[in-house]
């Protein structure tokens, strides 16, 4: 019953693997091993449910739950059925394996495919872009604003984070829905770096937002009101119109000299009559 070839693969993985429900049932009743963990030639570590996970198989899924497989042993890099779900994007599944009890919120031990360590279900999902599967895992209760620290680039990061670096604007949209703070896009990184990220996501067409229009203005006046010039610099660059006047009838630079952002002066010279931009270095 456990015989397993050179992979260390038994019948019951080969039936997994294959989507043999009535198989894997038989196996099962006579004692087949359903909470193995194998390793292959390349090193791969794998659960049955991870197997039925990414298979998308949601029959094969409920019956290996409903025969006592954990929903929460970790197979390859310390990845949960639930982050494989989360990775391919099973929505149902995801659903499944909530209501079984996988803990939604638990994060990854290892590296693997474009996965980093310490990513969790959500995290995953909001990387790639997963919406259905988004929903699902808060619809299950996970945290939106849970962060986890990566020392590789020491930060906190968010799985708003990963949706907006990723350019997934529908997921961040489900994610500020839910109640996630867009302004947080990263803990611990600073306002102007928050809004720099901000604006290449809305320059970057996320949102349809051209620097020329109403709009970039917009952007443009309040980097200017906050005194950021890295942010005014890539508006300049990118075409954003500095003799637009607010509601206020006050224009970015203007705005810029009144609350002596000096760094900002150097992009233009301004009177009450005639505004002229200079070069950018």
């Amino acid at each position: 019953m456990e015989w397993a070839n050179e992979d260390g693969v038994t019948a019951l993985v080969v039936a997994c693997e294959r989507g043999s429900l009535d198989i894997v049932r038989l196996l099962i009743k006579a004692g087949a091993n359903i909470h193995m963990v194998w390793t292959m030639r390349d090193g791969t570590v794998l659960t049955l449910l991870a197997v039925a996970t990414n298979q998308e198989n949601v029959s094969m899924v409920k019956e290996l739950i409903k025969s006592g497989a954990n929903v929460n042993t970790e197979g390859g890099a310390g990845l949960t059925p639930l982050i494989y779900a989360s990775f391919h994007n099973r929505p149902l599944v995801v659903k499944i394996l909530i209501k079984a009890g996988a803990a939604v919120d638990c994060p990854s031990s290892a590296t693997m495919s474009g996965v980093t360590a310490g990513v969790w279900p959500l995290a995953v999902a909001c990387q790639f872009g997963h919406l259905e599967t988004v929903r699902e895992l808060i619809n299950g209760g996970a945290d939106v604003e849970k962060s986890h620290y990566f020392q590789h680039n020491n930060r906190e990061m968010t799985a708003v984070f990963f949706a907006a670096v990723n350019g997934r604007m529908a997921v961040l949209k489900e994610l500020v829905r839910a109640g996630a703070t867009p302004q947080l896009l990263v803990p611990g990184f600073s306002p102007e770096e928050r809004f720099m990220l901000l604006v290449k996501l809305l320059m970057g067409g996320l949102a349809k937002v051209a620097a020329a229009s109403p709009d970039g203005a917009m952007l443009l006046r309040i980097a200017c009101d906050k005194g950021f010039a890295g942010a005014v610099k890539m508006l300049l660059e990118t075409g954003a119109d500095v003799r637009a006047e607010g509601e206020d009838g006050v224009t970015p630079l203007e705005a810029a000299c009144r609350l002596r952002a000096f760094r900002t002066n150097k992009f233009g010279t301004w009177n009450p009559k005639h505004l002229t931009v200079n070069p950018i270095p």
